[in-house]
C-alpha cells in the first residue's frame, strides 16, 4: 500500500510539474507576443510594410518553383503582351488583340516589360512587381490610418490589408490590380493632406498629384479612373478653408485633365458611352465564366421572318445547337447553317468576342453578341435591364461567395471562409464612416470611393470570380473605416464602463 500510494504521489507530483511547465510556457509566450505587439505598435507603417513584404515574397517564389497559375490565370495575359512587346511582336499578337490590351494596361504592362527588356522574360519579375504594389497598398493604408486612429488601430487597419488571404494571393501574380490598389490608396493619402489647414501651395501641389495619379489610372484600367476622377474631384472641394481656390483646382482637374488623355470633360462622353452598354458588358463577363452571377440567355430568332429565315437559322437555334458554330464542325455544319460567314457575312467570331461587338436582329430590336462557343446570346442594354441585374450584382460585388455556397470547388470553399471577413469589415466600416463624418479630408474620398465602386460595380459585373477580384480596390479604405469603427466601438464600451463604475 505505501508503495502504491507513493506511485500516485509521483505520478501527481510529475502532471502537477508538467502543468506549471506548460503554463509558464503559454504565459511566457503571451508576454513575448505582447512585447512584439508594443514595438509594432511605435512603428506600425514599418511594421506593416516588413510583415507584408515576407508573406508575399514567400508566396511569390512558393507559386513560381510550383508553376501554379489557376489561383490568378488572367495574370498570363499580362505577362504574355510584355513578353511580345519586348520581342517586337506586339503588333500581330493575339490577333492584334495584345497591342490593345497593352496600351489600355500601359501603366503596369510597361513597367513588366521594362523588367523584360532588362533582365529577360522571367515571370517571377512581374510577381515581385505586384508584391511591390501589394506590400505599397498595405502600408500606406496604415500610414493613412495613423492620420485618423490611434496607432494600435491604424497597425490593425494595414495589417488587415496585408493578412487577407485573397490580397496576398491577388498581389503575389502578375495582376495589373496590384497597382490599381496602390494608387487608389495613395490618392486616399494625398486627400487626407489637403485639410482645412492646408496651405495655398500644398492644395496646388496636391491637386496636381491627384492629376498624375489620375492619368496613371486611365492606362491602367480607365472605367476606375474614371469614378476616381469624380471622387477626387468631391474630396477636393468638400473641406473647409481656401474655397475659392480649392473651387478652381478642382474644375482644373475635373474639367482640364481628362483632354490630355483624350476624353471628355468629367469623361462625361465615356459615362454616357458606358452607361448605354451595360448589358453588353454584363454578358461578356458572363461568358465562360464557371460562376456566373446570372446566366446568359441564347438569341431565338423568330422562324420564317426576312433574313434569318433564308439562312436557315431559326431551326438549329430553337434547339439550342450552336448557332455561328465554327466552319465544317459535326452535325451542325451538315444541318445547313454553315460557318459564320452564312449569318453575318464577314465576321470574325474570336475577333468580335475580344472587341464586343453588338449584331442587331434582322427581325426586330433585339440584339446578341457571339460567345466563345459560337452561340448567339442575347444582350439587353434596357436601363430596366440594369435594375433588374442591380440586387443580385450588388450582394456578389460585396458579400459573395456565402460559406453555404463553397460546395462548388476548393477554391470557393476558401473565398467563402473569407467572405466572412468582409462582412465584419462592411459593418464596422459602417459605423466608422458614421463616427467619422466630421474628418472630412481624410473619410470622403474613402467613403465616396466604397460606395460608387460597388453601386457601379453591381450592375456591371457577370461572373462572381471578377466581381471578387474587383472587391480588392476597396479592402483599403473598408480596412480604414473598419478600425475607425471598432475603435469607436471599444471606446464607447469602456465609456460605459467608466460610468457604471462611478455610479457604484
Amino acid at each position: 500500500m505505501a508503495f502504491r500510494h507513493s506511485a500516485v504521489d509521483v505520478a501527481g507530483g510529475r502532471g502537477t510539474g508538467m502543468m506549471r511547465i506548460t503554463t509558464a510556457t503559454i504565459a511566457g509566450m503571451g508576454r513575448s507576443a505582447c512585447r512584439v505587439w508594443d514595438r509594432a505598435v511605435e512603428r506600425p507603417v514599418i511594421s506593416v510594410v516588413l510583415v507584408a513584404a515576407t508573406i508575399r515574397i514567400a508566396v511569390a517564389v512558393a507559386l513560381n518553383v510550383l508553376d501554379i497559375w489557376s489561383l490568378a490565370p488572367d495574370a498570363g495575359q499580362y505577362l504574355a503582351i510584355a513578353e511580345a512587346k519586348a520581342e517586337g511582336r506586339l503588333q500581330g499578337f493575339w490577333s492584334g488583340y495584345g497591342s490593345s490590351l497593352y496600351g489600355t494596361t500601359r501603366s503596369f504592362s510597361g513597367q513588366l516589360w521594362i523588367l523584360f527588356e532588362l533582365f529577360g522574360p522571367y515571370r517571377l519579375l512581374g510577381q515581385l512587381l505586384a508584391v511591390f504594389y501589394g506590400v505599397l497598398t498595405a502600408g500606406l493604408t496604415a500610414y493613412l490610418a495613423l492620420r485618423l486612429l490611434r496607432p494600435g488601430f491604424a497597425l490593425l487597419a494595414g495589417m488587415i490589408v496585408a493578412f487577407l488571404p485573397s490580397q496576398i494571393i491577388f498581389s503575389s501574380v502578375s495582376l495589373r490590380e496590384s497597382l490599381g490598389w496602390a494608387l487608389l490608396a495613395a490618392v486616399a493619402v494625398i486627400c487626407s493632406w489637403l485639410g482645412p489647414r492646408a496651405s495655398r501651395a500644398s492644395i496646388v501641389i496636391g491637386v496636381a498629384g491627384l492629376a498624375v495619379l489620375f492619368c496613371l489610372l486611365v492606362e491602367l484600367r480607365i472605367q476606375t479612373a474614371v469614378i476616381v476622377l469624380w471622387c477626387m474631384t468631391v474630396a477636393v472641394i468638400a473641406v473647409r478653408g481656401h474655397r475659392l481656390l480649392r473651387y478652381g483646382c478642382a474644375a482644373v482637374l475635373f474639367l482640364m485633365v481628362p483632354l490630355l488623355v483624350g476624353h471628355s470633360p468629367g469623361c462625361v462622353t465615356y459615362l454616357t458611352k458606358a452607361t448605354s452598354r451595360l448589358g453588353t458588358v454584363r454578358t461578356y463577363m458572363a461568358m465562360k465564366a464557371e460562376t456566373v452571377i446570372s446566366e446568359n440567355e441564347l438569341f431565338i430568332p423568330q422562324t420564317g421572318v426576312g433574313d434569318a429565315a433564308q439562312a436557315g437559322v431559326g431551326d438549329a437555334a430553337q434547339e439550342n445547337e450552336l448557332l455561328i458554330p465554327q466552319p465544317g464542325v459535326g452535325d451542325a455544319a451538315q444541318a445547313g447553317v454553315g460557318d459564320a460567314t452564312a449569318v453575318l457575312p464577314g465576321v470574325d467570331k474570336d475577333h468580335h468576342v475580344l472587341d464586343r461587338v453588338e449584331h442587331p436582329d434582322p427581325a426586330g430590336q433585339q440584339k446578341f453578341v457571339i460567345d466563345y462557343s459560337g452561340r448567339a446570346v442575347t444582350v439587353n442594354n434596357e436601363l430596366s435591364a440594369s435594375f433588374e441585374a442591380f440586387p443580385r450584382g450588388l450582394l456578389a460585388v460585396a458579400l459573395r461567395p456565402a460559406p453555404w455556397e463553397t460546395s462548388r470547388s476548393g477554391m470557393l470553399q476558401f473565398v467563402g471562409l473569407e467572405s466572412v471577413i468582409w462582412l465584419l469589415l462592411w459593418v464596422f466600416a459602417t459605423a466608422g464612416a458614421w463616427v467619422r463624418r466630421g474628418d472630412t479630408h481624410l473619410v470622403v474620398f474613402p467613403v465616396s470611393l466604397v460606395i460608387s465602386l460597388t453601386l457601379v460595380a453591381a450592375v456591371t459585373q457577370g461572373n462572381l470570380g471578377t466581381a471578387f477580384r474587383h472587391r480588392e480596390q476597396i479592402l483599403f479604405a473598408l480596412s480604414l473605416l473598419a478600425a475607425a469603427g471598432l475603435q469607436a466601438t471599444i471606446d464607447h464600451r469602456h465609456k460605459g464602463d467608466d460610468q457604471t463604475r462611478r455610479q457604484s
